[in-house]
C-alpha cells in the first residue's frame, strides 16, 4: 500500500513541477494578478463593512475569487496555446498585454474603493480620475463617441 501511495505522489509531484517549469516565463505576471485580486477582494470587502455598513457575503467572495481565476486561467491558456504553437515571443506578448488590462482594472477598482473610505483624501481622487481618465471625457470627439455609444447600447 505505501509503494501506491509514493508511485501517486512521485508522479503528482512530476507534473507539477512539469506545469510550474512550463509556465515559469509568465510566472510574475500571474503572482501579479493574484495579489491584484487578493487585493481588490480585500479593499472591496473593507470598504463594504466600513462604508456600506454590510458584512461579509460569501456569494461577494466567491464571485470575485472566480473572476480572478478566469483571469489567471485566461493568461495560462493564451500563453500555452500560443506556445504550443511554436510562437513563443508572441505569447509572452499577448499574455503581458492581458495582464496589463487585468491590473489596470483591478488597480482602478482598488483606487474606487479607496476613494470611497478615505473621501478627502485629494490624492485618492486625483489618483481615480487620472486612471479613469475621466479628464478625456471632456474631449469633444470623445464625447459625441461615448454618447453615440451609449444610445447603441440602448437600442439593443
Amino acid at each position: 500500500m505505501n509503494d501506491v501511495y509514493y508511485n501517486i505522489k512521485s508522479v503528482s509531484a512530476s507534473a507539477l513541477l512539469t506545469v510550474i517549469s512550463f509556465l515559469n516565463p509568465i510566472h510574475m505576471d500571474i503572482l501579479v494578478i493574484c495579489i491584484m485580486i487578493v487585493g481588490n477582494f480585500f479593499f472591496g470587502w473593507w470598504e463594504s463593512v466600513k462604508v456600506k455598513e454590510e458584512r461579509f457575503k460569501i456569494d461577494k467572495f466567491t464571485k470575485a475569487m472566480s473572476e480572478g481565476l478566469v483571469y489567471v486561467i485566461l493568461v495560462m491558456g493564451v500563453y500555452i496555446v500560443l506556445k504550443m504553437k511554436g510562437i513563443e515571443d508572441k505569447a509572452l506578448y499577448c499574455t503581458s498585454v492581458i495582464s496589463y488590462a487585468v491590473i489596470y482594472f483591478l488597480g482602478l477598482n482598488i483606487l474606487r474603493n479607496l476613494k470611497s473610505l478615505y473621501p478627502n483624501s485629494r490624492v485618492l481622487a486625483f489618483l481615480y480620475f487620472c486612471g479613469s481618465l475621466e479628464f478625456t471625457k471632456t474631449l469633444p470627439l470623445l464625447k459625441k463617441f461615448l454618447s453615440y455609444e451609449s444610445e447603441q447600447q440602448t437600442k439593443k
